[in-house]
């Protein structure tokens, strides 16, 4: 039993352990957003939306096709004293029994017209549909764009980190110098003092980096649908770039913009909604037949066995003003969507300008920051050799390496920004951000 026990434990160790230690995902930028847009939950339930919608055109367009049911009716009343039996094989008058009436077979029914309200419902939803697709590549984009910024934040976090490493590196072989010109007898203590500070603080900054770069995968799992614990290799980092003017921009979103689209059919649905809410004011006609045996009971009785052929008509006089009611709702509401569509219009065109104006502004960093970056790393140098020569305190040293590594923390900001701006550029015009890498 304690075997037993022992076994049971060692398995369940053995699981826990393989869940919470994955097999690490080998990505590059374009696998990243591939994975993502396939197993995302969202897009999956996107997916769905779209076979509902699917599914309620059939529901829709059923009405007009042939309806053939079976059936089967059985009656029992009591018949008094002197009251007419009228039956298939005549009229007689008998004492109070109970009859029994049997009836079986087939019904046929074809709606023939009533006033395109069925075939408004089914336009309806086929409109419906196309927003749910609409939807759904809107999912799409949204989930892509948030793996392009995550894959970005991990590959600089981790850029920060051997930064932050090559830091502390260099305070360490600064601290070295310190104490062995203080050895020397040609530097004072105070230098190894001050010197001790910058090793401290990239310590620290070391340790923050690391943690950033763990939430950075984290947060890259989550989007493709990983363990939040399995480890991901970058294997190569390319820069996205789409050079484009703010006209050809605003062109391209108008003509593609999944959220103008889904309001288009919006407007499309509430169009056919109002033509279907205005046909309940026609008649309905039908075609109708069945077929089947009709028995008699108690026993003895005969039956007989036939077919009905005939039309059926229906014409709504009075409902509560409920034909009315629906009629103004369905106008209300085609006016709402009308409305939502140049809202839609006008959204799109400040997201795109809002997203130009960014990436502009994301790409002039990048430039200042290298520019930066490489000032402060020619002055880090300069000031290592007047240290070195004793022509200038410690504290020079450690300022002009404090600077530097705020330069460099910068550049690598500003490429992030860089890169997060050009993928929201190529998103508010609408563009299909898988397909785009592929081509990079």
């Amino acid at each position: 039993m304690r075997k037993t026990h022992l076994i049971a434990y060692v398995v369940a160790f053995l699981l826990f352990v393989h869940s919470a230690w994955s097999d690490p995902v080998a990505i590059d930028l374009q696998r990243c957003v591939r994975t993502a847009v396939a197993r995302n939950q969202a897009i999956l339930s996107a997916a769905s939306d779209v076979k509902a919608g699917e599914a309620r055109i059939t529901e829709a367009n059923a009405p007009q096709l042939p309806n053939v049911h079976l059936f089967y009716n059985y009656d029992r009343a009591l018949n008094p004293l002197g009251e007419p039996i009228v039956a298939a094989f005549g009229t007689f008058q008998s004492a109070p029994f109970y009859l029994s009436t049997y009836k079986d077979g087939v019904t046929f029914s074809q709606l023939l017209f009533d006033g395109q309200k069925t075939s408004a419902l089914v336009k309806q939803q086929k409109s419906l549909t196309e927003a749910a697709r609409s939807d759904y590549r809107l999912t799409s984009q949204t989930i892509a764009y948030s793996a392009i910024s995550a894959f970005y934040q991990l590959a600089i976090s981790r850029e920060m980190v051997k930064v932050s490493q090559q830091n502390l590196n260099d305070a360490e072989d600064h601290l070295k110098l310190a104490q062995a010109r203080y050895k020397a007898g040609i530097a004072p203590r105070s230098d190894v003092v001050f010197a001790r500070v910058p090793v401290a603080t990239a310590q620290l900054n070391l340790t923050q980096a690391e943690e950033t770069a763990k939430a950075s995968e984290a947060s890259l799992d989550r989007v493709m649908a990983y363990d939040v614990t399995t480890p991901i290799i970058i294997q190569k980092v390319t820069d996205l770039s789409y050079p484009v003017t703010e006209e050809k921009a605003f062109q391209i979103a108008l003509a593609t913009r999944d959220e103008i689209k889904r309001a288009e059919r919006d407007v499309d649905a509430a169009k056919a909604q109002l033509q279907s809410a205005r046909g309940g004011y026609w008649p309905v006609l039908s075609a109708v037949a069945d077929y089947g045996y009709v028995g008699y009971g108690p026993s003895g009785l005969p039956g007989n066995l036939g077919y009905d052929v005939g039309f059926q008509a229906t014409y709504p006089i009075f409902q509560g003003n409920l034909q009315s009611g629906q009629v103004a709702e369905a106008k209300a509401l085609l006016n709402k969507n009308i409305t939502a569509l140049d809202a839609a219009k006008q959204d799109v065109f400040l997201d795109v300008r809002q997203s130009f104006v960014a990436f502009q502004s994301a790409e002039e960093s990048v430039r200042e920051a290298q520019a930066e970056q490489d000032s402060a790393l020619e002055n880090l140098h300069a000031m290592e050799g007047e240290y070195k020569a004793g022509l200038v305190p410690i504290l020079n040293l450690t300022d002009s390496q404090a600077s530097y590594i705020q330069a460099e923390t910068h550049s690598l900001a500003a490429r992030l920004n860089d890169q997060t701006a050009v993928a929201r550029l190529m998103l508010s015009m609408g563009l299909n951000l898988e397909e785009s890498i592929n081509h990079e």
